[in-house]
């Protein structure tokens, strides 16, 4: 990001990108971060950051969780196939968004387990511990032995850099949370993971800097009005504390981060979900001597694990310390 031409005021994104969906996202997402960067930009450099270290990655995916629905598509003319039965639709769009979200979070959770028990514990068995977890909270064995010689751990950029990875596994919680506040600000009703809340909000904003005529004509370039309906979470930076701007942006209902918004999004899926597992044996996954012997030799009976997406979210949240 640079001003170009000496200007103070514009910016501009250096990306290389090819027309895929992928690479629509990721535009928006970093178009996300700019516009919180030059949000608190006037906010002394102190306080030139997001409300906590999971607040920029929350607002840049809120955004994207908007790109991504099949409304926004059509409306921006980048989906036209009206054939496909909507509810077969919906729930393959969940789906793909579950393994993208959902299956994510067990694993933004246990990295930082990971690094805290080497800061309290020492590096004794440091390659065994990481596989313990990576079984536990993923139900992920290697694909052959590994001893302490090895250090799969340092395969992940922000353990070498020793960069707090936590962040991430609130982010995602947050995002969604931030996302039903947009919705409902822009008066979405049904079903979340279907809100455009974007289209609605932009409408907003053209009244807001008083537009009138087409929405596609609106310009709300300078308008304060405008300005400040989106900047109320993002401007404050860090001179406000996240539970203040929790309690902002939920319009006093709260001050805490809550995965209630994660749940109801996923809803529709969970529920087809229950109807299609409902004759099935096991629903998580099941560990026995052979595969703990992979990395860490130990006598004793297999073990069967089971999370349900709630169960695992709710119980990640109470090892966290909300500030």
């Amino acid at each position: 990001m640079s001003p170009p031409n000496g200007s103070s005021n514009a910016r501009k994104i250096k990306q290389c990108t090819e027309v895929t969906m992928q690479d629509l996202v990721s535009t928006h997402h970093e178009m996300a971060h700019i516009q919180y960067y030059l949000q608190y930009a006037e906010q002394p450099q102190l306080f030139r950051d997001g409300a906590n270290p999971a607040f920029h990655e929350a607002v840049a995916n809120a955004v994207t969780l908007s790109v991504y629905n099949i409304q926004h598509l059509q409306r921006v003319g980048l989906y036209n196939n009206r054939t496909h039965d909507p509810y077969q639709v919906s729930m393959n769009f969940l789906m793909t968004m579950a393994l993208e979200k959902v299956a994510y979070l067990p694993f933004a959770f246990m990295v930082d387990q990971w690094r805290w028990s080497v800061f309290e514990d020492g590096v004794q068995n440091m390659n065994s511990r990481w596989w313990q977890m990576k079984l536990r909270f993923q139900g992920v064995i290697p694909p052959m032995q590994r001893t302490e010689a090895d250090f799969d751990p340092g395969s992940k950029y922000h353990v070498i850099s020793d960069q707090e990875y936590i962040k991430y596994f609130l982010g995602t919680v947050l995002e969604f949370q931030l996302y039903e506040q947009l919705c409902q600000a822009a008066g979405q009703a049904g079903h979340l993971h279907e809100c455009d809340c974007w289209v609605q909000l932009f409408e907003q904003l053209c009244q807001a800097a008083g537009q009138a005529g087409h929405l596609h004509e609106c310009d709300v370039y300078r308008s304060r009005d405008a300005g400040r309906l989106l900047s109320e979470i993002m401007q404050p930076g860090a001179s406000k504390t996240a539970s203040e701007i929790i309690r902002t942006m939920t319009r006093g209902r709260t001050n805490r981060i809550s995965p209630e918004s994660l749940v109801r999004y996923f809803r529709p899926l969970e529920l087809w979900l229950r109807v299609q597992n409902r004759d099935e044996p096991l629903i998580g996954w099941s560990s026995n001597y052979q595969d703990i012997g992979l990395f860490a030799p130990q006598r004793g009976h297999g073990t069967t694990v089971t999370y349900s997406m709630v169960l695992l979210v709710l119980s990640m949240m109470q090892f966290v310390l909300f500030l």
